[in-house]
């Protein structure tokens, strides 16, 4: 398959195939003289199987990671909040 080819087949733009393949991102091979690149679709249905795996197992390891804030401790109604101040006649 041709870099237009995989971008076809992915539904992604020819420009982002090419830079995965720069990058090695996405398995591929250059062949002629002009080392132009191509693709074995098996392989980037592996490809496709294993990223598609790696994305699930760290969303699952990021749910795990993450931990569910503590409730407030409710104060009981019987105790007051805020103190009351004792008024001192001499201060009027």
């Amino acid at each position: 398959m041709t870099v237009e080819d995989v971008a076809a087949y992915l539904k992604m733009r020819t420009w982002s195939v090419y830079r995965m393949a720069q990058r090695g991102d996405i398995p591929a091979g250059r062949c002629g003289d002009n080392g132009s690149y191509r693709f074995f679709r098996n392989e980037i249905d592996d490809w496709l199987r294993e990223s598609a795996a790696s994305r699930v197992a760290a969303r699952k390891a990021k749910k795990a990671r993450t931990r569910k804030p503590s409730p407030r401790k409710r104060i009981p109604k019987s105790s007051p909040r805020v103190q009351e101040i004792a008024h001192d006649p001499a201060l009027d």
